[in-house]
């Protein structure tokens, strides 16, 4: 699943995310975060990396859902959400 991830950031995500057009402070923070990485030992690296990784994965399917299910309401003829909790084959139904 993470390769899945890792694929759909970079063909989706990441073309449009271009850092110079960051703001300066994120660009200071980013930089800021690195240095404190390269002085902790290498555990505390790793863990502290795949924190923020596992974060960024979250965020990004939390935003791929929610834009999933907004593209469906504004669809034409999917049912509302009060047609979907009478369908039986909808989990929430059961």
């Amino acid at each position: 699943m993470t390769e899945f991830h890792i694929w759909l950031y970079e063909r989706c995500a990441a073309p449009w995310l271009c850092e110079d057009e960051f703001p300066a402070s994120y660009r200071l923070q980013k930089q800021e975060w690195q240095q404190v990485l390269q002085g902790l030992p290498r555990r505390e690296r790793l863990l502290c990396v795949d924190l923020l990784d596992s974060t960024r994965l979250l965020w990004g399917a939390g935003a791929f859902l929610r834009g999933l299910r907004i593209g469906m309401l504004l669809g034409r003829n999917v049912p509302g959400e009060d047609q979907w909790a009478e369908d039986p084959t909808f989990p929430a139904a059961r």
